[in-house]
């Protein structure tokens, strides 16, 4: 996994699956109602899009980093500037505890799963909750334990993202008979 396939299809992939702009942070892809006071952003349409910019410019222009880590790190400081609320912190919290897996140009499966864990334990340190609390911790943890299997069963390095996406999107789902008790749904 290198610097070019996680920026330049990862990355807005990984922005497209929250379905930006007609969910909850409980919910990634779940719709609301319309008269929800949240309607509009989960977590920032504007946060999202400027870090893609970020990224097809970097990728135009050249700057763009050279190795996975940079690319994480450049996504995280993105979020964090644009992103309002308590959902910039935790997402870039995310992507900078991910970008700590080192400055190999390709990433391991095992470096996958490292990231996914340290991008877990970002958000889990950061905003202070445990998986039942209806947060995005509860889709967190279970994308870490994913992409840890994986990694031990020899997955590839993509194939260890992609299970992770899926414990991710389940481990969501399975909150909504949960009592919110962190954030803005508490």
């Amino acid at each position: 996994l290198s610097a070019g396939v996680v920026s330049e299809t990862r990355m807005k992939d990984f922005f497209e699956a929250f379905n930006v702009g007609s969910s909850t942070a409980d919910h990634p892809g779940v719709p609301l109602p319309e008269e929800h006071h949240a309607a509009n952003t989960w977590p920032d349409v504007e946060g999202f899009r400027a870090a893609v910019d970020k990224l097809d410019s970097g990728a135009a222009d050249g700057t763009l980093p050279t190795t996975p880590a940079g690319v994480l790190k450049a996504v995280a400081t993105t979020l964090i500037a644009t992103i309002g609320g308590a959902a910039g912190p935790l997402v870039g919290t995310a992507f900078l505890r991910a970008s700590r897996v080192g400055d190999a140009a390709e990433l391991s499966s095992e470096d996958v799963a490292r990231l996914v864990r340290g991008a877990s334990d970002g958000v889990e340190a950061r905003g202070r909750a445990e998986s039942g609390d209806k947060t995005m911790i509860d889709a967190w943890h279970p994308a870490a334990a994913a992409a840890e299997a994986a990694a031990e069963a020899g997955d590839a390095p993509l194939d260890v993202l992609r299970q992770a996406a899926e414990a991710a999107t389940e481990g969501a789902r399975g909150t909504e008979s949960l009592l919110a008790r962190k954030g803005r749904a508490s």
